[in-house]
């Protein structure tokens, strides 16, 4: 056994480098993004929209660390955004496609639910006086 300490690190830089290919390979995977609302217009909310999902299924292919981090370290790999803009309160259904997917990875593909019920309502706010009384 001359030269342990070479050979176990020969051992380290080999199973290194066959993690970094393995890691590199391209994998097809169904994840869960959250849904993100841009463009509603100020003083509205879509609070009261029960049927809303906070995520939707989403079928992506990139490489196997980046799904890997997402999956068990909840790295963020994208989101899937609902352009309300131009929206007055209401209710709508809205068809999610595949440009409301946004992330760095590769033909992407809304798997289940496509269609969402969205309510919009107007936010009330008032201003209620509050007085401070101290002890000691």
């Amino acid at each position: 056994m001359n030269r342990l300490g070479l050979k176990i690190s020969c051992l380290l830089v080999a199973m290194l480098i066959w993690f970094q290919v393995a890691g590199n390979s391209d994998l097809e995977q169904t994840v869960s993004l959250p849904i993100k609302v841009a463009g509603l217009a100020e003083g509205l909310t879509t609070m009261g929209s029960e049927n809303l999902p906070a995520r939707v299924r989403v079928r992506l292919t990139g490489s196997k660390r980046d799904l890997l981090a997402h999956q068990y370290f909840n790295k963020d790999i994208g989101q899937v955004t609902v352009n309300l803009s131009g929206l007055s309160d209401t209710t709508l259904s809205y068809r999610l496609s595949r440009a409301d997917i946004r992330t760095k990875m590769v033909n992407p593909e809304i798997v289940g639910v496509r269609n969402i019920t969205i309510t919009t309502d107007h936010e009330v706010s008032r201003m209620i006086p509050v007085s401070l009384v101290t002890e000691g």
